[in-house]
């Protein structure tokens, strides 16, 4: 049981990992949006 729980902690952290990497990558096309808008 602990080793799966181990594994479950290994799987999602490496999830989290993926979504703050999306989440930086649509930061960055919005911004590179607003600035092509600006200009």
């Amino acid at each position: 049981m602990h080793e799966f729980l181990q594994f479950v902690q290994e799987k999602s952290s490496s999830v989290v990992k993926g979504l703050n990497t999306i989440k930086l990558f649509v930061l960055i096309v919005l911004i590179v949006f607003v600035l092509l808008l600006i200009h």
